[in-house]
């Protein structure tokens, strides 16, 4: 939008009018496109800023009906090995982009169990040695690599 005797461009945020949205349904849909896939509990910590939920149920309410919409803004993805919510992920981008970003989520793995302190020495050894072994083999790519523009 362009308007006369003003020096820049001005822009207008149009997603409220193109889908008539409540701002607490948009303030959902903003995060889920700033941050990815997230849980209800993180949507209501992440969006005071934009609208302040009063509980979970609310969030949860309000993704059910960018759900129900049609055609749907959001959609609830399937619950991860070893997380206890559901993640929910927009759909404005299509559902290819939403293929990787599930691809790409890192979940971070459970704490393994204390070990004895004679396990973990011995671990770590063992993982010192691996480190050693990958360093003395891309130091030999890298020799090789370098030769061929000698």
């Amino acid at each position: 939008m362009h308007q006369a005797g003003a020096r820049v461009p001005k822009y207008e945020h149009r997603l409220r009018i193109k889908w008539s949205l409540p701002q607490d349904k948009l303030a959902i849909l903003a995060i889920l496109m700033l941050r990815g896939m997230q849980t209800a509990g993180e949507l209501r910590a992440r969006s005071g800023r934009l609208h302040e939920f009063a509980s979970i149920a609310d969030v949860e309410q309000g993704l059910q009906f960018l759900i129900d919409k049609y055609p749907p803004l959001v959609m609830r993805m399937a619950r991860a090995p070893g997380s206890k919510e559901v993640r929910y992920a927009h759909l404005l981008a299509g559902e290819a982009l939403l293929a990787q970003q599930e691809q790409t989520a890192v979940f971070m793995p459970a704490p393994a169990a204390p070990a004895a302190p004679g396990d973990r020495v011995s671990q770590l050894e063992q993982e010192l040695a691996d480190l050693r072994q990958q360093l003395e083999q891309l130091t030999q790519e890298f020799a090789q690599f370098k030769k061929q523009f000698d």
